[in-house]
């Protein structure tokens, strides 16, 4: 290659199409109250 030269670059990638179907959410959880990470200590 030579100062000035055209470089051509091109690259595949996977593009994944997905459908989110909405799902009922309920309250009730072994967690309880506490949420994410709760370690019960008060």
């Amino acid at each position: 290659m030579a100062p000035g030269d055209r470089v051509a670059q091109l690259v595949f990638c996977p593009v994944v199409k997905v459908d989110f179907v909405p799902e009922a959410v309920g309250n009730d959880s072994v967690r309880g109250d506490g949420g994410f990470g709760h370690t019960g200590i008060k």
